[in-house]
């Protein structure tokens, strides 16, 4: 291969000679020729006589620049090559004569094989097709081999690329579902103003927090088979999940110690109606469960008045009957366990209200979020409702908004710490509680244990009791180990109670239910509209019984249907007057 010096680069003469060697380049204008035949390759000098003797047959094939545009400008020769190649115009000199072109030297390469005439030349000899083969062969692997290398480098720089976008990409948040039902509209008993206004305003919250809806939005007045249908896609949805999050506002009902959510079509007469008429919290629990999320929430905004007081059914005069959260779960409600919520009287609930705005907030882990929501709730109903919430442990942080990522503040350098490095932590019986959400749990679970904490000076007498009953130190005071211990401490069921109301000569009674509170509000709502403060509750193998005469009256706990009957016999006779009895149970529901 010649590269004709001057003229291009690109511009190749390819000579082929007979005796098999493959190309033979000339590597610049120096004279020099190189071989690569078959197993050697060597470099050497060119020779004037090797420059194309008459006689030779080598077979030339040229394709300079001018051709390449397509014009016929003709190229100066470029100045260094021998004369032999370069003939002046005005005639050839002896070849060998060493001298080089001068002037407008007309290119005559190899005259025994090229004709002499005006650039660019033509061929003398016919090229066959075994001879344009080998010719283009290596130009054509030289192509194929260009392209494998760009195809390479175009891959690694789109893999660059990406790594580079994914880098500067935020990670992706956790997968996480929701179903939002709202029921308003319902047939049969007296509408709700807010529910759909709320389950709305949770939709549109939830999703610009990432949350996938169910059915693309809040659901609405549903009737039993479309909450059916929803809660088996909500289960269905979450498989595979990070958070699955269940949220309802509308009529909610407790029968039996199980909590039930009302769709709008419910029409019950008994209490054997609300299995085919409701849906069963426990139901969407079981659904969650089954789906292998990292966290599960349950949002109930369905704490109001009972609807079916008037049918007979033995539910509660309102709200929900506190349950057991399961493994990785959070059960959170609209008020305290057995309470009444409100309604709300400027389009949304107080509860909802103020989690659609907590939950926006940054940094706020999923404790604290509800932490907030309760004290938000308290302030603006003048803690009238106090939203209540049941969890189990849960592994990890989950946060509604992650924390935003900022540097840490530059703080001066202080002194190193002169106590020692093991420094332990101080004892959590020693710590009190400061915190309103905790000490509300403490109470509350001083009631479940049947104590009195809410009476005036309650608190401290009931802690005192329980640090007695457990063998710790009786003082009184509510810490952080205390509440740990409770926290341990496995529920009591099942409950019963009997309530009477002296005023009215009022009393109720009630059983088998799954917490003390939900038992006392079942009981109060037999007193036919009385509130009934007098309250006896009892639980497990505990029994009750409710002695009256002219004069007086006693409630008694025995274990044992018979001793508490005989035992408030003898109190209520002390007054002198023979009593009888007029109601007595055990909490399983036996002895009546």
């Amino acid at each position: 291969m010649v590269l004709t010096p001057g003229v291009c680069a690109s511009s190749p003469a390819v000579m082929w000679r007979p005796d098999r060697a493959r190309v033979s380049v000339i590597g610049r204008a120096t004279g020099a020729i190189v071989h690569r035949s078959p197993g050697r390759a060597r470099r050497t000098p060119l020779k004037p006589s090797a420059q194309g003797r008459p006689g030779d047959r080598h077979h030339l094939w040229s394709k300079p620049c001018a051709l390449l545009s397509r014009t016929d400008v003709r190229v100066p020769p470029a100045p260094g090559l021998p004369c032999a190649l370069w003939p002046p115009s005005g005639g050839e000199r002896k070849q060998g004569s060493g001298k080089t072109c001068r002037g407008n030297a007309q290119p005559r390469l190899f005259p025994g094989t090229m004709r002499t005439g005006p650039w660019p030349h033509r061929m003398s000899h016919r090229f066959s097709p075994a001879h344009l083969a080998g010719t283009l062969a290596p130009l054509l692997w030289g192509i194929f081999m260009r392209a494998r290398i760009f195809n390479r480098v175009v891959g690694l720089a789109a893999l660059a690329t990406a790594l580079l976008v994914a880098a500067a990409t935020p990670a992706s948040a956790d997968k996480r579902i929701a179903l939002v039902v709202g029921n308003s509209a319902y047939k049969n008993i007296t509408p709700l103003d807010n529910p759909s206004k709320d389950a709305s305003l949770m939709a549109e919250t939830l999703s610009t927090l990432g949350f996938t809806l169910v059915g693309g939005r809040a659901q609405l007045d549903l009737d039993k088979g479309a909450m059916d249908i929803a809660v088996r896609s909500f289960g269905r949805q979450a498989q595979g999940a990070d958070v699955a999050l269940f949220y309802y506002a509308g009529h909610g009902v407790q029968v039996a110690g199980s909590n039930y959510l009302v769709p709008v079509g419910a029409n019950p007469t008994r209490e054997a109606d609300v299995d085919f008429q409701m849906t069963d919290v426990n139901l969407v629990l079981r659904q969650m469960q089954g789906s292998g999320t990292r966290l599960n929430l349950v949002i109930l905004d369905a704490c109001r008045n009972n609807p079916f007081g008037s049918r007979g059914l033995r539910s509660s005069d309102g709200g929900l009957a506190q349950m057991r959260a399961p493994e990785g779960t959070l059960i959170s409600y609209a008020t305290q366990p057995g309470n009444v919520a409100q309604d709300g009287s400027d389009g949304h609930s107080p509860y909802t209200k103020a989690l659609a705005a907590t939950i926006r907030t940054a940094g706020l882990d999923v404790f604290q979020t509800f932490n907030q929501v309760g004290l938000a709730v308290k302030r603006a109903t003048s803690g009238a409702q106090q939203p209540w919430v049941s969890s189990s442990p849960i592994d990890g942080t989950f946060y509604f908004v992650p924390p935003t990522q900022t540097a840490p503040p530059q703080v001066a350098a202080v002194q190193p710490d002169p106590l020692p490095a093991d420094r332990l932590r101080a004892d959590p019986d020693r710590v009190p509680l400061r915190d309103a959400a905790l000490l509300s749990e403490l109470s509350e679970r001083l009631y479940e244990l049947n104590f009195d904490p809410d009476t005036p000076d309650g608190l401290t007498r009931s802690i005192t009791k329980l640090q007695q009953r457990i063998s710790m130190a009786p003082t009184g005071e509510a810490t952080e180990g205390l509440l740990l211990r409770m926290r341990k401490m496995d529920d009591l069921k099942p409950w019963g109670s009997i309530v009477y109301g002296p005023d009215g000569s009022k009393w109720g009674m009630s059983w088998n239910h799954a917490s003390r509170r939900a038992a006392v509000a079942d009981a109060r709502g037999n007193c036919a509209g009385a509130k009934c403060p007098i309250e006896l509750s009892f639980y497990g193998k505990g029994c009750g019984a409710f002695a009256i005469s002219d004069k007086s009256w006693s409630l008694v706990q025995r274990e044992g249907v018979q001793r508490a009957r005989d035992a408030a016999l003898d109190e209520c006779g002390k007054a002198g007057k023979a009593c009888r009895i007029i109601g007595s149970v055990c909490a399983d529901g036996s002895g009546r």
